[in-house]
């Protein structure tokens, strides 16, 4: 299952390339405006985020965009 957050660093372990980042929580609303389109794989999440991870270059499959 995947995890959307928000890349703070990007820095090198042992030549090794790697992101801090903080995982977005995901919301509870009363009606999901994207459950509308069921063919375009949107979700709402919260803009309070975890605590700082290291996340390696290789799990990252894609990005998103947020809005405020």
């Amino acid at each position: 299952m995947p995890v959307y957050g928000s890349i703070e660093y990007i820095f090198t372990i042992n030549d090794e390339l790697k992101f801090a980042a903080r995982s977005h929580q995901t919301v509870s609303v009363p009606f999901d405006p994207f459950e509308l389109y069921p063919h375009f794989p949107a979700k709402l999440y919260s803009s309070n985020k975890a605590d700082l991870e290291i996340v390696h270059v290789d799990w990252v499959l894609g990005h998103f965009a947020s809005w405020a």
